[in-house]
């Protein structure tokens, strides 16, 4: 009797694979030698036996396929190999273009399951990632959400709450506001000046320096290893000396290079400070609160309203929040310049129905293919049912010839999609981290489910196969394939969906692009020549002033100058005002900072009273303009009657005169209505510049705004951003929704013109004998081309009007959440029926027209 573990699996395993008649004789001699085995040590004795084990698995050892003397499990399967490479090489075309079908299919899927699974991973690296929230504040219930640290404005000690681990304040620089000066060059960056507490709430790799005196030395910094490559180029950054410039000022030392943040995170800096290194940091600091597990999220939130209405007199009605970090990604929950980036739900779910759509074609397209490919083979794989091969044996065949295509297209695929990664990210505009061990499982995915399901629906029609049918040629040459109409009709459906909703989209992006906003926003650009110049300086400052003043004044190439903010969203403020003297709570509204060149630089339209004036009013005054939105929100009837309370500046309560009315421009993305807005004159001499070039003169323009740089800031770089830039860049979604579309829309005619080339190549040959007799009847070539085009474009027509509801249905839940909206004419639903039409005819043409002009005796000829 055989012992062990090893030697009772081993006499199953060889009972499944070794022939009968040399099983017994094999397991007595394993027997012994795993008696001889017995004084090796445990692990040596198991892995010798098991080798042993495999060399008994001899092709020449192994179990017949079935009852009777065939050949064995290894001369099958090449047998079977043989059989699938020689059916792929008699037909190359259709084997080309199931490969191609494939290879596109797979290439257009990962790229686009490669961003879902981007955004559906955000911020997962960091393990504390459920126990992270942003505070926030409602000042009152009608507010917006704004995200404020509490210990600052509201005294929250978190002391004396147990649920809190650890809290840090966050301020935070943009670019252009604050930079690092190394070995007398400037670098700018983004920053985050924090508590040291800051550094336990995430995960961040340390590649060089320690990761223990980050943040808790005042005088250290920690850079990126990006931002570490520009400053330093190879030079060993650790240890380097730095100076930081914005509103402060100081002397640091680099003591940590941090990994690159990978693309799936919500937040976007080049450089850490200690937020205790400097007494004083003019940007409002934000808050991030690090708690328990367990936390109860609606209970805590309850717990901190009441110190949120009584520690603060200037809020009565505020509402303090705990948000949650992944919220303020995933559903935008809080803005908050911690966050440098929000999910778009829409977008995600556009990006998964492309996903899915693609996944479809595909499968659809191959399997049209293959199912082509087996039908063609009626006639061969009948005869060999006659002659005794099984409809297993045929079934694997099926699978052996679908494996082989599997495996020719991964490689083609992962080898392809690593070469042109960096240009489709380019191009889509995509941050996504490449992965190519997960992209190779993830193509082989694809693949692997479009093969399976394909290779099953092949072995029902080889179940399905009539042997003495399929030799005979009536039923083989007159039998309608439904099956390859069916498939190519839902293809088309598809593909014409696809097509309307790019031109829709296009359509809506051009008409925001080029809607009038209500300002003269050409030739417009935003500079700053001080960046943010620290208080000391400030008499410096006046002077430089002043020249750049008269130096804007006498340049020819400039028609209009000022300060204040570019007329878009993202420079707006959100403020508390509420009309005064009227028992009504404050609401949350939007507020720009402008100067009395506003009207003449934008172009803005004057309503009702005066715009601000240098003769009549200064900066910081009491003193609004308002736009019509803001007149009717507050339904007023009167300006000179009515004034405008804030309970936002500083720490008291203020009246404001509205001294103007502005006809309503766009501000904001044209997807919103024109809310209320608050101009008020707030600039400061540092503050940056709007400067309108004369028609033609922009190239000059710049040339000189450039010398005047030089000359304020002779160690600085020269930028300077365009207004309409920043208008067009509120549009990147839709610019990058158009390019999804348009690009697998491209991919999706392709797909399925492919198969309708192959059905067409299949109708056409099937038909090749009625071809001939119509031509001995008197039928012309354009006659045959004629009636064979009605065959495939009935498929077309059919596709098409079923695409046209699903087209209008879905156009309809898009459009709608645009309050600015393209009109959408019935010409795009007829341009795509037009498109898809041309691109079947250029898909069947060759086929149709080669069979037409056949010789009619070589078509009677033709079996």
């Amino acid at each position: 009797m055989m012992s062990g573990r090893n030697m009772k699996w081993a006499e199953r395993i060889l009972g499944l694979l070794i022939n009968p008649d040399w099983l017994e004789e094999l397991l007595g001699d394993l027997e012994e030698y795993h008696f001889e085995l017995e004084e090796q040590p445990k692990w040596k004795r198991s892995l010798l036996f098991w080798y042993h084990v495999i060399n008994c698995i001899r092709p020449s050892l192994l179990k017949p396929v079935s009852g009777h003397k065939k050949l064995n499990r290894i001369g099958m399967l090449k047998f079977n190999t043989k059989l699938a490479l020689r059916t792929l090489r008699r037909h190359p075309a259709l084997t080309s273009a199931s490969i191609i079908t494939l290879v596109l299919g797979a290439l257009s899927f990962q790229f686009i399951s490669s961003w879902i699974s981007n955004e559906l991973s955000m911020n997962k690296m960091h393990h504390h990632l459920t126990q992270l929230y942003i505070t926030g504040v409602k000042t009152n219930p009608e507010a917006d959400l704004t995200s404020i640290s509490l210990q600052t404005m509201f005294h929250v000690n978190y002391e004396e709450m147990p649920e809190v681990i650890a809290a840090a304040q966050v301020h935070v620089y943009q670019k252009d506001e604050i930079k690092l000066i190394a070995k007398n060059h400037e670098f700018k960056g983004k920053a985050f000046i924090a508590d040291s507490t800051f550094w336990e709430m995430f995960d961040f790799e340390v590649l060089a320096g320690s990761d223990q005196s980050a943040l808790t030395n005042p005088t250290s910094v920690v850079i990126f290893e990006s931002m570490a490559k520009r400053m330093f180029d190879e030079e060993n950054p650790i240890g380097q000396a730095v100076e930081l410039k914005c509103d402060q000022q100081g002397q640091y030392v680099v003591t940590t290079v941090l990994k690159d943040m990978p693309s799936n995170t919500s937040m976007d800096f080049d450089f850490i400070v200690p937020r205790h290194s400097q007494r004083f940091w003019r940007r409002i600091p934000q808050e991030i609160v690090l708690t328990k597990p367990e936390l109860n999220i609606e209970e805590f939130n309850s717990k901190i309203k009441k110190p949120g209405r009584t520690n603060n007199d200037r809020f009565p009605e505020s509402e303090l929040y705990l948000i949650p970090f992944q919220d303020c990604y995933a559903n935008a929950a809080m803005n908050t310049s911690i966050i440098s980036k929000v999910s778009n739900k829409k977008h995600l779910n556009t990006l998964i129905f492309i996903a899915i759509t693609i996944w479809l074609i595909a499968l659809l397209g191959f399997n049209n293919l293959q199912s082509t490919l087996q039908i063609a083979q009626s006639k061969n794989l009948g005869i060999r049912h006659i002659i005794g091969g099984s409809k297993w044996t045929l079934s694997g065949e099926v699978f052996w010839s679908r494996f082989y295509l599997l495996l020719i297209a991964l490689v083609i695929s992962f080898t392809i999609y690593q070469s042109i990664f960096p240009i489709i990210t380019q191009f889509f505009q995509m941050d996504v981290d490449r992965n190519p061990s997960l992209e190779v499982i993830s193509i082989f995915g694809f693949l692997f489910s479009i093969i399976l399901i394909s290779a099953l629906l092949g072995t029902w029609l080889v179940y399905q196969l009539k042997s003495f049918a399929a030799l005979n040629p009536m039923a083989r040459n007159f039998k309608t394939p439904i099956q390859q109409r069916a498939l190519t009709t839902f293809q088309y459906i598809i593909s014409i969906v696809l097509i309307i909703a790019s031109l829709i989209v296009y359509k809506q992006l051009q008409y925001m692009l080029h809607k009038d906003l209500g300002i003269e926003h050409t030739n417009v650009i935003s500079i700053d020549f001080f960046e943010l110049s620290p208080n000391w300086k400030r008499e410096e400052t006046e002077k430089n002033y002043q020249y750049i003043q008269n130096s804007l004044a006498g340049n020819p190439s400039v028609s209009a100058f000022g300060q204040g903010n570019l007329p878009i969203s993202t420079m707006t403020n959100e403020t508390s005002w509420k009309v005064a003297a009227e028992s009504n709570e404050y609401t949350t509204q939007n507020m720009m900072v402008a100067d009395p060149s506003y009207l003449k630089l934008l172009g803005l339209e004057l309503l009702q009273g005066r715009f601000f004036s240098d003769s009549l009013d200064e900066p910081n005054q009491q003193k609004v303009v308002i736009n019509e939105a803001a007149l009717k929100y507050w339904q007023i009837e009167n300006i000179n009657n009515t004034k405008l309370t804030s309970n936002t500046s500083g720490r008291k309560v203020f009246d404001f005169q509205i001294i103007g009315v502005v006809k309503d421009y766009h501000y904001e993305h044209l997807a919103q209505k024109i809310r209320p807005l608050i101009l008020r004159y707030r600039t400061y001499k540092d503050d940056p510049f709007l400067v309108r070039f004369n028609e033609g003169s922009e190239t000059a323009g710049i040339s000189s705004l450039e010398n005047l740089n030089n000359e304020i800031n002779p160690s600085g770089t020269f930028e300077y951003e365009w207004l309409e830039t920043r208008i067009a860049d509120q549009y990147k979604k839709e610019q990058q929704l158009r390019k999804i579309y348009f690009s697998f829309t491209i991919i999706a005619l392709l797909l399925s013109s492919l198969c309708l080339f192959t059905y067409a190549f299949y109708e056409t040959h099937r038909r090749t004998k009625e071809i001939g007799i119509r031509k001995v009847m008197g039928a012309t070539t354009m006659e045959i081309f004629t009636l064979m085009s009605k065959t495939f474009l009935k498929s077309i027509l059919v596709a098409y009007f079923i695409a046209l509801p699903i087209s209008w249905y879905f156009h309809h839940i898009w459009i709608e959440q645009f309050a600015n909206r393209a009109h959408i004419g019935w010409w795009i639903y007829a341009g795509a029926g037009i498109l898809i039409t041309i691109s079947a005819l250029i898909a069947t043409s060759y086929q149709t027209i080669l069979v037409a002009k056949n010789n009619p005796v070589n078509s009677l000829r033709y079996e």
